[in-house]
């Protein structure tokens, strides 16, 4: 909280279930979310960027259940 020299990048994403428009939607408040955590405990708003990327990078296969769980995913960044 009181290291002021870095920000958080806060990137949502999903699997490819359902339209392009509702997963970007959906990655958009699957890191507001988290970033409204972090800032109502304490991390100051100008130190939290949210942003989300909807299925365009997914991590492992959207054939398989598994795959699909691994893609629905927040992923954090520290910002110099």
């Amino acid at each position: 909280k009181d290291n002021r020299s870095f920000r958080l990048q806060i990137t949502g994403h999903t699997d490819n279930k359902g339209s392009l428009l509702n997963n970007l939607t959906l990655s958009e408040k699957r890191a507001y979310s988290v970033a409204n955590y972090l800032i109502f405990n304490g991390i100051h708003i100008s130190r939290v960027i949210s942003q989300g990327k909807g299925e365009s990078f997914p991590i492992a296969t959207n054939e398989t259940p598994e795959g699909r769980k691994r893609n629905r995913r927040v992923e954090f960044e520290i910002k110099e």
